[in-house]
C-alpha cells in the first residue's frame, strides 16, 4: 500500500490546483468512499446542528476520484 502523493500545479491564470495522485493501484474502493463522504456532507447540511447557520459547520473533504 503506497500513500498518495500530493501536488500543486500553478496554471496560467496564477492560480494552483492541488491533485492527490495514487499509482499502481485500484481506485474503485476509494470512489466507493468519496461517495460515501459526499453522502455525510449531504447529511450534515441537513442537519441544523451541523449546517453552515451554524458556528460549528461540520464537513468532510472530498476529493475527485478518476
Amino acid at each position: 500500500l503506497r500513500l498518495p502523493k500530493r501536488i500543486t500545479i500553478r496554471g496560467h491564470d496564477e492560480n494552483d490546483y492541488r491533485f492527490l495522485v495514487k499509482a499502481d493501484e485500484d481506485i474503485r474502493q476509494d470512489q466507493r468512499i468519496e461517495a460515501l463522504f459526499s453522502i455525510m456532507n449531504d447529511l450534515y447540511d441537513n442537519d441544523p446542528n451541523c449546517n453552515q447557520s451554524n458556528s460549528a459547520h461540520i464537513a468532510v473533504r472530498i476529493y475527485k476520484v478518476n
